[in-house]
C-alpha cells in the first residue's frame, strides 16, 4: 500500500516542478517549456501507473478507492512540501 502513495507523491512533485514558480524556488533556474512538458508527461505517467499499483495492492473493488485516496494524500503532501518546507542553503 505504500508504493501507490510514493508514486502519487512523485507525480505531484513532478507537476509542481513543472510550474515556473516552484522550479525557480527549488532549482534556482527558470523552467523551459520543453522541460515543463517532459515533467508533466512524467507526472501523468506516474498517475497512470498508480491505478494498477493500487489495484494490485487492494484488488479490483477497493483498488480505485485506494487510488483516489493516494492521489489526494499525494497532492496534500506535495502542497505542504513545496510551499512550507524550507530550502537548505548550499
Amino acid at each position: 500500500m505504500i508504493a501507490p502513495l510514493i508514486v502519487a507523491v512523485v507525480a505531484f512533485l513532478l507537476f509542481g516542478m513543472a510550474s515556473d514558480l516552484h522550479h525557480r524556488r527549488w532549482l534556482q533556474r527558470a523552467c523551459s517549456a520543453r522541460r515543463a512538458a517532459v515533467l508533466r508527461t512524467a507526472a501523468w505517467a506516474c498517475v497512470g501507473l498508480d491505478l494498477p499499483l493500487s489495484m494490485l495492492a487492494e484488488g479490483r473493488v477497493f483498488g480505485p478507492i485506494v487510488w483516489v485516496a493516494t492521489l489526494m494524500a499525494g497532492a496534500a503532501t506535495t502542497f505542504c512540501l513545496l510551499n512550507f518546507a524550507r530550502r537548505r542553503s548550499v
